[in-house]
């Protein structure tokens, strides 16, 4: 008797280790890359524009060499990572994966952001994510 409850114990810890291998590499579902972002150009015109006005605030403001301010975010971690994968898990609350090229996309299209920094966890990484980001 002991030694089936003890067998039963080690079947469920080794489906409940299986269940967790598969969770962390997502369940074998490839996540989509759309290759290289694809953005409309701006205008040279409009480009223009803005250097002129960043210069003429310059000049109003008494700078002699106007410096540029940017904004980004140092630290990105995508669905690779097995904490942010987690996270967005539906039953977690979260509203499903997000790779690399999304995390792309927020900070240029959503965010405004001048420059970002992928920093996914190494333990969750294989050749082809780390190919990837």
């Amino acid at each position: 008797m002991i030694v089936r409850i003890g067998i039963v114990v080690v079947v469920i810890a080794v489906a409940g280790l299986v269940l967790l291998h598969l969770l962390g590499t997502g369940l074998g579902v490839e996540v989509p890359t759309a290759g290289s972002p694809q953005a409309r150009a701006i205008a040279p015109s409009l480009v223009a524009s803005r250097a002129e006005r960043q210069r003429a605030a310059a000049v109003d403001a008494g700078v002699a060499r106007p410096k540029q301010i940017l904004f980004g975010d140092l630290h990105v971690h995508s669905s690779f990572s097995v904490d942010a994968f987690q996270l967005t898990l539906p039953m977690s609350g979260g509203e499903g994966l997000h790779p690399v090229s999304d995390a792309c996309d927020f900070a240029r299209f959503c965010a405004s952001l001048d420059f970002w920094s992928i920093n996914d966890h190494a333990a969750s990484l294989n050749g082809r994510r780390w190919r990837e980001t």
